[in-house]
């Protein structure tokens, strides 16, 4: 049992119902970020919306707000088999390669935020956000901002063109770029023309995480 503040509470309760940040937000029709901000305490939702998030996670506004225990710590790792139907998880990118090697097709962590995938996916799935400038080409057919939701599929077949994280041994980072195919031979290059690292050869040591199958645009 935890004794919790009011955005402590929140969050808790919440991750006892499987409930993603959208899916609370969809209930009042405001933004993901409006709930994450009570979560992290920047915001305190007003008394009609209190009553509903009690409704909600079938607890009173009495015992809402009064720091009362809960029996969820929000803090200690809850595994449960994955299951695609509550969303992709969010991960930071940098523990792309992580997810992959250890986590993807086994248990991962209830506490993470979950995202609605609209496109066919296996299991191993999940969703991460672009880092920097480097895939940003307005001109071209595809290009992805900085911020940019991006899923990525792990089983899905590597071809030629497609985007994919890699996960570059050398320098111990995980990048985002396009894979090109000649042969034996794999190179992955930027869409940026103007990015200073252009094409660049794939070790034997350089691991594909998996290929770019969609992405959202935030507002």
């Amino acid at each position: 049992m935890l004794t919790m503040s009011l955005n402590k509470k929140i969050r808790a309760l919440r991750l006892q119902k499987n409930m993603t940040l959208q899916q609370v937000a969809d209930v009042f029709g405001i933004t993901r970020s409006a709930v994450s901000s009570w979560e992290r305490g920047d915001t305190r939702p007003d008394q009609d919306k209190l009553m509903r998030l009690g409704k909600i996670f079938g607890i009173s506004v009495e015992n809402l707000l009064n720091s009362i225990s809960v029996a969820e710590d929000t803090d200690s790792r809850i595994n449960f088999a994955i299951n695609t139907s509550l969303g992709l998880p969010l991960i930071p990118i940098t523990e792309a390669a992580r997810w992959r090697e250890t986590m993807a097709g086994k248990s991962e962590d209830a506490t993470l935020e979950r995202i609605p995938c609209p496109f066919p996916h296996s299991p191993s799935a999940f969703i991460t956000t672009v880092p920097g400038q480097s895939m940003f080409d307005p001109s071209g057919s595809k290009s992805y901002s900085e911020g940019d939701f991006i899923a990525v599929d792990p089983a899905r077949p590597i071809a030629n063109g497609c985007m994919v994280l890699v996960h570059k041994k050398s320098t111990d980072e995980v990048i985002f770029r396009q894979i090109l195919i000649e042969g034996t031979r794999k190179m992955i290059q930027p869409l940026n023309k103007r990015w200073p690292d252009q094409i660049d050869t794939l070790g034997d040591e350089d691991i594909v995480i998996g290929v770019i199958i969609g992405k959202w645009v935030p507002e």
